[in-house]
């Protein structure tokens, strides 16, 4: 498992089996939100983004060090 952190100190774990996976959005409106998808198949593990309703499309964006070392922006582009 991997520990984080929520900002209060309390830990959060992701346990993702075979067929399931975990959805968080930019904003409380789940109907019309950005949102990032980490899922499992049976042939592969897959980490997407994309919008619900009248949702805004962002980049993904990877950190390291502090700092942005990689961003797709919402064209695929790296």
């Amino acid at each position: 498992m991997f520990p984080g952190t929520n900002g209060s100190g309390e830990e959060r774990h992701i346990v993702i089996t075979g067929g399931a996976g975990y959805i968080g959005y930019n904003n409380s409106d789940i109907l019309n939100s950005a949102y990032l998808d980490m899922a499992t198949t049976n042939t592969d593990m897959r980490i997407s983004s994309g919008i619900t309703g009248t949702g805004t499309y962002l980049p993904m964006t990877f950190y390291t060090g502090g700092s942005e070392r990689m961003r797709i922006d919402t064209s695929g582009n790296v």
